[in-house]
């Protein structure tokens, strides 16, 4: 059997936290005035976090394409499992509109199946996967049975067609442009095949780019990402995010130089076996983080009297963002020791 490499359940908890900063950090953005600092720290954060579920596709490219699946285990172990979680959980957020609205007077079970069809808005990932869990057989038989040059040459096709058309609409609008678009005729791919196949291509080549470079090309990234966000917001006098979008090419640049930074950064470093163990339990925790982080910001927090609008903004995405962390990982690991079900919803 092969060893666990531990750099990508390193990889994958930065990932895990950066979903919960992303959530921490958007909290009344919407409502803020983009001339504030605390619309600008927050707008600055979340482009540095931006690249957390793109890595998280790649990360699932790296772990499926390079092995054989069987058709049967791949749909008794991932898909089944995955369709079985987005259920119960979209029924769970479901359920507490429901009674929200009970309370309110207006609740009816119409409510709930609408709620529960729509799923939770941080839910979207898991069906997205699964989508991209169905065509698993297609894009292994492709990136087995191609070269590097073809798959470079799907790479350009992607971002000419793909990524140039999610960089370019926040910006420009009206039926001419849309025409445009339409009439070139490219797919629209989701994110998570474009950074499936992503994900893998880079692990193979990683060697063949410098942490340098790579770090230069994030912060970069980054660094126009939100100027660009920030000036558009001031423009327009009202909350846009225009340089959010996860095929958008500055969070493709940035997801992908973060991904081969933390690979270059992490295979050369050597970690105690109490170190590794230590990671792969908390890596293992890491879907349910996800599942459950956002009951804290929007329940939890709200009941106790909580909120981030005492601190300045820096402070507050960092604390809320640990703190929201730790308590997700406290409450899955409570969870995932429950008889017979426990790891099966986390």
């Amino acid at each position: 059997m092969k060893k666990r490499e531990w750099e990508l359940d390193a990889v994958r908890i930065l990932a895990c936290f950066m979903v919960v900063v992303i959530h921490v950090t958007g909290y009344g953005m919407e409502i803020k005035d983009p001339a504030e600092s605390d619309w600008a720290v927050r707008n600055i954060a979340m482009c540095i976090v931006r690249s957390a579920v793109p890595v998280f596709f790649m990360l699932s490219g790296v772990l499926f394409l390079r092995r054989e699946i069987p058709l049967r285990t791949l749909y008794r172990k991932y898909i089944v499992h995955l369709a079985a979680v987005w259920s119960i959980w979209s029924a769970f957020y479901a359920g507490i509109d429901y009674l929200a609205s009970l309370k309110a007077g207006n609740g009816s079970w119409s409510c709930f199946l609408e709620r529960f069809a729509q799923g939770h808005y941080h839910l979207w990932f898991l069906p997205t996967l699964l989508g991209t869990y169905l065509l698993y057989p297609l894009l292994r038989n492709l990136v087995q049975h191609s070269t590097q040059q073809q798959i470079k040459y799907l790479g350009i096709l992607v971002v000419i067609g793909v990524v140039g058309k999610h960089t370019l609409a926040p910006f420009l609008s009206g039926d001419v442009w849309n025409a445009v678009w339409d009439n070139l005729g490219f797919p629209e791919l989701s994110s998570g095949v474009v950074y499936f196949v992503l994900g893998y291509y880079l692990y193979q080549t990683y060697t063949a780019f410098s942490a340098k470079l790579c770090f230069i090309l994030y912060t970069g990234s980054v660094v126009l990402m939100s100027i660009i966000n920030q000036i558009w917001a001031c423009r327009m006098k009202i909350h846009v995010s225009v340089t959010y979008d996860y095929l958008g090419l500055g969070v493709f640049t940035a997801s992908s130089a973060l991904f081969l930074l933390l690979l270059q950064l992490l295979k050369k470093r050597q970690i105690s076996d109490k170190t590794r163990v230590r990671l792969f339990l908390l890596s293992d925790h890491t879907l349910g983080i996800y599942l459950v982080h956002t009951l804290f910001l929007e329940q939890v927090y709200r009941r106790l009297g909580l909120t981030q609008d005492g601190f300045p903004a820096l402070i507050s995405v960092v604390c809320f963002s640990v703190l929201t962390f730790l308590l997700s990982f406290f409450t899955v690991w409570c969870i995932r020791r429950i008889p017979v079900v426990g790891k099966k919803v986390v």
